[in-house]
C-alpha cells in the first residue's frame, strides 16, 4: 500500500478475547510501529485496540512502551471482568 492509500483509512480495529486479547496488544503495537516507520502515520483516532478478558502478558518495559511510547499512534481499551473465574 502506498501513502495515498494509507491516508484514506478511516479506522483500524484490532480486537481479541482471552489469549486473542493478549495477542491483540502485540499486534496493535506491531502495526503502530510499522505504520509510523513506513508511512510516518501516527493518528491515534484511526488505530484502535480493544481486548476482552485478556490475561496480563507484558513485562514492565513493554507496558511502558505501549502506554507511553505508542500513545500518539493508537488508542487502547481493555474490558476486564473483575469477577472472572480465570484471572
Amino acid at each position: 500500500m502506498d501513502e495515498a492509500g494509507i491516508a484514506q483509512i478511516n479506522k483500524i480495529y484490532v480486537t481479541g478475547h482471552s489469549l486473542g486479547g493478549a495477542l491483540a496488544n502485540y499486534s496493535a503495537a506491531d502495526l503502530a510501529i510499522l505504520l509510523k516507520a513506513k508511512y510516518s502515520f501516527t493518528n491515534r483516532d484511526v488505530l484502535k485496540m480493544i481486548n476482552f478478558g485478556a490475561p496480563y502478558s507484558a513485562n514492565d518495559a513493554f507496558y511502558d512502551f505501549f502506554t507511553n511510547g505508542l500513545a500518539s499512534s493508537l488508542t487502547s481499551v481493555a474490558v476486564i471482568n473483575e469477577k472472572d473465574a480465570i484471572p
